[in-house]
């Protein structure tokens, strides 16, 4: 696959990032993204991360992805997080404790994960690193908190096992903003667009230098993750990651 291009069996735009782990190959039913993995990895159950822009489509694939794959879906729900909405309100007071509470509930799920496998819709590498990393350089994190999550984050996942794969959900920010409005939560009406962003921005960043498991973008605004098809190119490319293609 050329760099950037469109995958040449896929029929909507899914591109391997360009990480470390890129590999210069078609997403077929033979390709091992993940030459290196044991035997015993291989048999494990996948172990899939969604990420992408607020109302990127995460929740929706996930629930979707994990179906197909006959593995648990763990779902993000923010409403659970009590420090939410005044995060929002008072990201100076409150962005600490949100994010705690994104960490630990993240961390819960990887557990899981380890044994049974699952689809994560939010993960502790994004919590840290990405939305910490947003609230660090906008000053509602100091730098000791910023630590505090790293260290939390590092001690919950020893032992555990890393992700097979991320697929990235993209989607202009105007689309995003509009997609925010449609779905009519409470707390999100006042995002500012410079936060979403900052977020892409980082995302992006973050991304660009993970180099743990293959990467691959999907464009939500030409690609319906709700389309039973693109589901079905998605598993195939997990099993692909995962050394069972």
């Amino acid at each position: 696959m050329a760099q950037g291009g469109a995958c040449a069996t896929w029929y909507c735009p899914i591109i391997i990032m360009d990480t470390p782990m890129r590999r210069e190959a078609h997403v077929a039913a033979d390709l091992d993204l993940c030459p290196t993995r044991s035997s015993a990895d291989r048999q494990a159950k996948p172990y899939v991360i969604v990420t992408g822009g607020i109302a990127a489509g995460k929740s929706t694939l996930t629930t979707r992805l994990a179906d197909e794959l006959a593995i648990p879906a763990h779902v993000e729900h923010p409403e659970k997080n009590p420090f939410l909405a005044d995060f929002y309100e008072r990201p100076d007071r409150w962005a600490l404790s949100s994010l705690t509470w994104f960490l630990l509930n993240t961390l819960d799920q990887q557990r899981e994960i380890n044994e049974a496998g699952g689809v994560q819709e939010h993960s502790s590498y994004e919590g840290v690193e990405v939305y910490g990393k947003v609230l660090l350089d906008n000053g509602s994190l100091e730098p000791r908190e910023q630590d505090l999550l790293r260290w939390i984050a590092d001690r919950g996942r020893r032992d555990l096992r890393n992700p097979d794969l991320i697929i990235n959900l993209v989607a202009p920010l105007e689309e995003l903003r509009r997609r925010i409005g449609v779905r009519g939560r409470k707390y999100e009406a006042n995002i500012e667009v410079e936060y979403l962003d900052s977020i892409d921005v980082q995302r992006r960043r973050f991304l660009a230098s993970w180099n743990i498991c293959p990467v691959i973008s999907v464009d939500t605004t030409t690609t319906d993750v709700r389309d039973p098809r693109t589901v079905s190119e998605l598993v195939t490319t997990v099993m692909a990651a995962v050394g069972r293609g």
